[in-house]
């Protein structure tokens, strides 16, 4: 899986953002945790697993819990 292409994508749009990527990420930190998770992932490349471990380890979202989607297979 090539996730370079993501990263450069993710990068422009969050430029492109009023006020630049890091005012946008900022402002999820007051947001309820579904809304952050579908904020996050309308960027390419973040699905809800991305999402949440962003939203948990960089936003303050302390109850976000990052499901891998191989759990769901056990």
């Amino acid at each position: 899986m090539n996730r370079a292409k993501y990263i450069v994508g993710t990068a422009k749009i969050l430029q492109a953002k009023p006020g630049g990527g890091e005012k946008w990420l900022a402002s999820l930190r007051t947001r309820e945790l579904p809304e952050v998770i579908e904020a996050l992932c309308t960027l390419p490349g973040v699905g809800p697993k991305v999402a949440a471990c962003v939203a948990l380890f960089s936003l303050d979202q302390n109850h976000a819990i990052p499901v891998d989607t191989h759990v769901w297979k056990v």
